[in-house]
């Protein structure tokens, strides 16, 4: 149990993805990607953007692949369009702490345990 000057730090779980090893949190990376989504309002033209250079990484491989992973972890499932609006009113706020606690809550909904119409 941690003390009160202990932070409990929470890790995902699961297979091992090598693409993810070295681009574990890269939330300031998403934030870009929510509020250059909301700008643009278009899923690939933000990708563009950003690969083109809207991040601060000098690589274009490595803004290529930071996009492609953000873009997966907020777009695989097909959230509703609400999840991304909710999401981009955090990034516009510029707190990462409440950023980070929404992106947590809508994680969760990604969990396929959470609906019941697909069969065990």
């Amino acid at each position: 149990m941690p003390t009160s000057k202990e932070a409990t730090l929470w890790r995902a779980t699961g297979s091992y993805v090598p693409t993810l090893s070295s681009k574990t949190s890269l939330i300031e990376e998403t934030r870009q990607f929510l509020l250059t989504y909301a700008r643009l309002g278009d899923i690939e033209a933000t990708r563009q953007a950003l690969v083109n250079g809207g991040l601060p990484q000098r690589s274009r491989a490595t803004r290529a692949t930071i996009i492609k992973i953000v873009q997966m972890r907020l777009t695989r499932w097909h959230p509703p369009t609400w999840v991304l609006d909710d999401l981009i009113a955090f990034a516009q706020e510029g707190h990462q702490a409440e950023l980070q606690a929404a992106m947590l809550m809508h994680t969760a909904r990604q969990d396929r345990l959470l609906y019941d119409h697909d069969p065990i």
